[in-house]
């Protein structure tokens, strides 16, 4: 979820209270309410949610919706025993600076790579100005750069498990070609010592004289089944 944007949703799970199967066809009865930054719960513009499958629906959000640090939803369902809960209950949100120049930012992007193979990132559309860019990689995004799971720039990698690096193990290759494309190849003797099984989270930061996010996501580390080959 992002502050403050229009066209995003959010997902609810209903279930009976009583035996905890997942109810289904109840999209007529469940509404939900909406607090932003702890203020009074206000219904959801979205009266009733679409139903997915499986338990689930989604509500969608207007722009204004969206216009708070913290959000929490408040799903009901007026039908008997039904539980109705936020998948998950509470967001908190932040803002990406984007430069004066209004460059791109390239948003939700995922990736998935295997520990201990070469993994060759590429990213398009990120702006055709820059030149200094940086990857970075960490399990939660308020761990310092010098403690990054990895951490690599166009002179190569820089951090590697919390530890400095001087070397072109990793590299970081930026062209203006198709509005701004970043390459990114890391060995597998990088890779090998990335630890599998932990979602992590990146960006990509141009830190010329403007510096901006250029890029941000998710990135899971796969440990793969056969070792011996």
């Amino acid at each position: 979820m992002r502050k403050n944007v229009a066209n995003q949703r959010w997902r609810v799970f209903s279930f009976n209270m009583t035996n905890n199967v997942p109810v289904t066809g109840d999209a007529a009865n469940i509404t939900a309410k909406l607090s932003i930054d702890f203020g009074s719960l206000t219904p959801i513009t979205d009266t009733n949610p679409t139903e997915v499958e499986d338990g689930y629906y989604y509500f969608d959000l207007t722009q204004a919706e969206t216009d708070g640090y913290t959000l929490e939803i408040f799903p009901e369902s007026s039908s008997a025993n039904v539980q109705v809960i936020g998948v998950p209950g509470t967001f908190s949100l932040s803002t990406v600076v984007i430069s004066s120049a209004n460059l791109p930012l390239v948003s939700g992007s995922t990736f998935a790579y295997y520990r201990g193979t070469t993994w060759g990132i590429n990213i398009s559309g990120i702006g055709s100005s820059g030149s200094d860019f940086y990857f970075t990689l960490k399990p939660q995004s308020y761990i310092e750069d010098t403690d990054s799971t990895l951490q690599i720039n166009t002179s190569g990698l820089v951090y590697l498990n919390g530890v400095a690096q001087n070397n072109t193990s990793g590299t970081l290759i930026y062209s203006p070609d198709d509005n701004g494309t970043i390459s990114i190849d890391i060995n597998t003797v990088i890779t090998s010592q990335i630890h599998s099984g932990v979602k992590y989270f990146y960006d990509i930061k141009c830190v010329d004289t403007v510096t901006d996010i250029r890029s941000f996501g998710s990135f899971t580390v796969k440990e793969p089944v056969t070792h011996k080959i």
